[in-house]
């Protein structure tokens, strides 16, 4: 059970933290700056919205390859994991967009808290859906440190071309 609440907020920051910087902060801001940069004026909130939805869209196809391990790629399942982790990802959007990047990662890490760790504690998760989980928050935790160190190279370049 301890397994459970390690990997669950391991897996829980790295998510709230990565999945944040790809698609609110680079993918949100890339669009919305688009936007701006072709109509050469402050872009309406309906860029901003459709900007949300995009990545809410893809926060959910994000979201597939786990759901489609645990319970397969059946036509509900895509509904449901799209659906969920969509509005989860308006949400997300919305606190990126009128409160800051802080507060869509802290909201993305307390809804990752409260489904990965207090829901299967509660629920009393039984051996082999917390080995599931586990090796699935390991993955995730893997993607978080390939990122961080794509970011970080790409940082590093930055500072080589800029001197």
């Amino acid at each position: 059970m301890r397994s459970i609440l390690i990997t669950g907020a391991a897996s829980g920051i790295g998510a709230g933290i990565a999945e944040e910087l790809q698609l609110r902060l680079f993918l949100m801001t890339l669009l919305v700056w688009g936007v701006a940069r072709l109509r050469g004026a402050t872009p309406p909130p309906w860029v901003y919205w459709a900007a949300i939805v995009v990545a809410a869209l893809l926060f959910g196809v994000g979201h597939l390859p786990a759901a489609s391990k645990i319970w397969g790629l059946e036509a509900i399942v895509v509904l449901r994991t799209l659906l969920l982790n969509g509005i989860a990802g308006v949400v997300f959007g919305w606190l990126y967009w009128k409160r800051g990047l802080e507060m869509a990662m802290l909201s993305h890490f307390s809804a990752d808290i409260v489904l990965h760790v207090i829901a299967p504690l509660v629920a009393g998760a039984a051996d082999e859906t917390a080995r599931e989980f586990s090796e699935s928050a390991l993955a995730s935790v893997r993607r978080v440190r390939r990122c961080a160190e794509h970011y970080r190279g790409q940082a590093e370049a930055l500072g080589a071309t800029a001197m």
